[in-house]
């Protein structure tokens, strides 16, 4: 394996170009580089075609799927065409949950499996089982790419080894992992990849179809199953590694101060007396505090990989490319760069003087998401003003929820506000600051999906008179009968006139637990009205139980008519998806619905096919793996939304202006202004709670994947790929009382070190905090 480490993704960039520039032995062979995201994809693209001219047919894989398709390869155990399931797709956890799902009550006896049936309350079919099947299933997942040695003696009915878990941790999961592999058989990617490696170790020639030139690129953690892939396939064929690593110097060892306190609380290595044998250092105390994932790939990499590292020395010093005066940023980079503690307790490195108007790392407290959005385009626009060569392009601006803070991004960046948000090619004039926002969810992006989520709530509601009208006012819905926005409030009008709370009919109140009375329900509303149409002239007098209402007249027939077929089919389908069905029953009953309740038109029509192609791969997914169970329209819609936040749409990422979206681990893709949004006190770093079975939990190991230290190197990423500015902003006053609120910890960490690092003439002390408010 050729590897090539940097601190800067540019080097690593001109390195795979001189690669690339060299032909391979095919030249109709496809440039194989594996990213982590679309986000580097789509940059590495650009940054390619634009060094050397033209970069066509290339290949970017994500880790993952590579390794399945270089599986199939070796073992020659995937015959699947393309398009088809893959041998191991049952054990992807979108299809493993089905699998699971219909071997609960097959366990419903074991004894083994009394939490489990205990947590269910005995009901082993149903939503809350479908619920629990999902996790087990993501954690089973975890299982075979963190622990593939436990899922593999699990296999063979032998206990998880060295693990240090008991019979009774192990409890039902072995059981059902066994009862997986006898249903479906050892394809799941851990047994695939012993024997990937076993065959790519023994003499026999590399299979032909492997690519002849692989590339790994910018990839900063994998996880050690993949490393032992990848180290298995650089003996057959040349393999490049291209990995971000912030630091020069080797930094395995270093260990934050709360860490090397709790190490000496532990006390020296079993058969040491002497504590300094421990050999803890804190090197650079924020490369220390959130580089915990990077530290942890870095030492597997020197201990399970087999490589010859780029005799060129590829790291670069951000005070030696800067050029001009030291700022802050490029200070604090180089620090991290060669483990230099700036005014640290030892006294090795002094405080660094800074200018008045040093502006390269800014955070700004705010009152609320909108202040936030409003408060850094009010930054970004002074600096677009201060430096002419800054253009949209060099900005991104991430944040850790982005459909919390799209609304606010359009408000404050969008046509309304001069900003331009939906359009990327307009000029900065006026205060314009085209934009794109990226990584949206299916249902944020997609006004289909949306209302189709919300007509499935309806549906399993009460049909209370204000979720109907709100249903209605969905402009894909409301297009789809006829109406005008013009019609909706004479429309709320009527329905507050006629006396409509809740229910279809007196029968629909009963099933609700209600008494069986029509009073106040559609068709108690519906009846007066369409009564007082045709009665208009005897209003007050009843037929047939019916108290005519006359508020309809003349031509509003017309409009009153399209409400009734609205409603009727509304109602219909509501009959219709009361009782439990299997997958392909719903799949046909709410195709119809889309068919029936949604426009279709050049905008909707690609967004109504989304849908479908979910639901069916949903189904599909059921199916393939046996599940014959019937569900719930709760438990179905709950899958049906589970299954599409898998799959977000693609677009918006690098497409033109400032690019808004998510933080995500592994997007380290240089920028000259960084921007995060959102990093107040306990959004950030987010908090997944581990599950009470998760056994991961109890016994970790270097390469274990935890949100907190994902959250907290990425924000570490993002700084150190910031190369003129670095802006933070959070929700730092309490909008009710002006209370003052923290940022996130990692914010935290990072105005202490800066203070404690750096001076401005102003205030030599050192005590003036580096952040603004706004």
């Amino acid at each position: 394996m050729h590897l090539h480490r940097s601190n800067r993704v540019e080097a690593l960039l001109a390195q795979l170009a001189r690669l690339v520039e060299q032909p391979q032995a095919d030249p109709l062979a496809a440039e194989c580089i594996v990213v982590q995201g679309r986000g580097m994809e789509r940059w590495l693209s650009l940054a390619l075609a634009n060094r050397l001219g033209v970069f066509a047919h290339p290949d970017f894989p994500f880790p993952r799927l590579f390794l399945q398709r270089v599986l199939g390869e070796v073992l020659g155990d995937d015959p699947a065409p393309p398009g088809e399931p893959r041998v191991d797709a049952a054990f992807e956890p979108g299809n493993l949950m089905w699998s699971i799902a219909e071997l609960i009550p097959t366990f419903a006896g074991d004894p083994r499996f009394a939490p489990v049936i205990h947590y269910l309350d005995g009901e082993t079919q149903g939503e809350k089982a479908l619920q629990l099947a999902r996790r087990i299933a993501d954690t089973l997942d975890h299982y075979g790419v963190y622990r593939p040695d436990w899922v593999l003696a699990w296999e063979r009915g032998a206990p998880a080894p060295e693990s240090g878990l008991s019979q009774r941790d192990e409890g039902w999961q072995a059981p059902l992992w066994r009862a997986l592999v006898e249903r479906h058989g050892s394809c799941h990617l851990a047994a695939r990849t012993a024997r990937f490696v076993e065959a790519l170790a023994a003499d026999a020639p590399a299979p032909g179809r492997l690519p002849a030139r692989i590339s790994v690129f910018g990839i900063s953690t994998l996880p050690p199953l993949f490393l032992s892939a990848f180290n298995a396939l650089a003996q057959r064929v040349e393999l490049h590694f291209f990995v971000l690593s912030p630091s020069r110097e080797y930094w395995g060892q270093i260990r934050s101060l709360r860490e090397q306190a709790r190490a000496a609380a532990r006390g020296p290595a079993p058969g040491t007396e002497d504590p300094e044998a421990l050999h803890l250092e804190e090197g650079h105390p924020l490369l220390a505090s959130l580089g915990h994932v990077g530290r942890d790939f870095q030492e597997i990499l020197e201990a399970g990989v087999d490589y010859r590292e780029s005799e060129e020395d590829l790291y670069r010093d951000p005070l030696e490319e800067s050029g001009q005066e030291a700022s802050m940023l490029s200070v604090l980079q180089s620090d991290v760069l060669n483990l230099r503690d700036r005014g640290g307790p030892r006294g090795e490195v002094d405080r660094q003087r800074v200018a008045p108007d040093d502006r390269s790392i800014q955070v700004h407290g705010c009152h609320s998401p909108m202040r936030e959005a409003e408060v850094l385009r009010d930054q970004l626009l002074d600096l677009f003003e201060r430096d002419p060569s800054l253009e949209p392009r060099d900005v991104i601006v991430m944040t850790p929820d982005v459909d919390l803070y799209a609304p606010f991004i359009e408000a404050a960046f969008g046509p309304e506000a001069g900003g331009g948000a939906r359009s990327a090619d307009s000029g900065m004039g006026h205060g314009a600051i085209p934009c794109r926002v990226a990584d949206r969810g299916a249902r944020s992006v997609y006004e289909v999906a949306e209302a189709f989520f919300r007509l499935l709530d309806v549906l399993s509601g009460r049909l209370s008179a204000s979720a109907v009208l709100d249903l209605l006012a969905t402009p894909c819905i409301r297009d789809r009968f006829g109406f005008v926005e013009a019609d909706e409030p004479v429309l709320g009008d009527w329905i507050r006139e006629a006396g409509v709370r809740w229910g279809i009919d007196a029968e629909h109140r009963a099933q609700e637990g209600q008494p069986a009375a029509v009073d106040n329900t559609w068709r108690f509303g519906l009846d007066r009205l369409l009564v007082g149409y045709a009665m208009a002239d005897r209003e007050g007098r009843f037929f047939g139980g019916v108290r005519p209402l006359d508020a309809v007249h003349g031509g509003e027939a017309v409009l009153l008519g399209r409400f009734a077929e609205f409603t009727g089919l509304l109602f219909d389908f509501h009959g219709r998806v009361e009782k439990a069905q299997g997958l392909r029953a719903w799949s046909g009953l709410l195709s119809n619905m889309l068919e029936r309740m949604f426009v279709t038109t050049g905008e909707t029509e690609h967004q109504l096919q989304w849908v479908r192609d979910a639901l069916g791969d949903l189904v599909q997914a059921g199916e393939r793996a046996g599940f014959t169970g019937a569900l719930t329209l709760s438990a179905l819609r709950d899958q049906l939304d589970a299954w599409i936040a898998r799959k977000p749409p693609a677009g918006g990422f690098l497409a033109g202006g400032v690019t808004f979206c998510e933080l995500v681990p592994m997007r380290s893709i240089p920028f000259r202004v960084v921007c995060l949004m959102g990093l107040s006190d306990g959004d950030f770093p987010r908090v997944r709670r581990r599950l009470g079975f998760d056994l991961l939990a109890r016994r970790s190991r270097p390469g274990d994947r935890s949100s907190r230290e994902d959250d907290r190197y990425l924000f570490l990423e993002a700084l150190l790929s910031a190369r003129d500015y670095f802006l933070v902003t959070y929700r730092g006053q309490d909008e009710r009382d002006n209370k003052a609120l923290p940022p996130s910890v990692v914010v935290g960490e990072l105005l202490d070190h800066l203070n404690r690092a750096f001076f401005r003439d102003a205030r030599a002390d050192g005590s003036e905090d580096e952040s603004t408010r706004g």
